[in-house]
């Protein structure tokens, strides 16, 4: 069977073991190589966000992001790790410096050492 032969369900697997592998996926280059039209690619990622497979981007797609679960879940998870992590962090940090954290489970264990020694 030839690549313009795919059903429209073979096309969508071939795009996510793509967005697997390689994190991403181009429409121009996918049409190249499947020999369809960039129109029945980017119908073909608009169905895949529909259905929640893909996130669609301005001339492709990427994976959906993990859904991690609550943050007071993944505070329990890898709290070793978690703590070698904050204490390389915290030995980085200069007193008087100032750092900018963004929110996630990893930067609280960085943070509460911080808040600690400065209360």
């Amino acid at each position: 069977m030839s690549a313009e032969e795919l059903l429209p369900q073979q096309r969508h697997r071939l795009i996510l073991e793509r967005l697997l592998a390689q994190g991403r996926v181009i429409a121009v280059d996918l049409a190249r190589e499947l020999e369809v039209s960039h129109d029945t690619i980017r119908r073909d990622l608009r169905e895949m966000a529909a259905a929640g497979q893909c996130r669609r981007v301005y001339g492709g797609a990427l994976p959906l992001a993990p859904d991690n679960g609550p943050i007071a879940l993944r505070q329990t998870q890898a709290p070793g790790r978690k703590a070698a992590l904050a204490r390389a962090a915290i030995g980085l940090i200069e007193r008087g410096q100032v750092i900018f954290l963004d929110a996630g489970s990893t930067n609280i264990a960085i943070a509460q050492p911080c808040r600690r020694a400065t209360a």
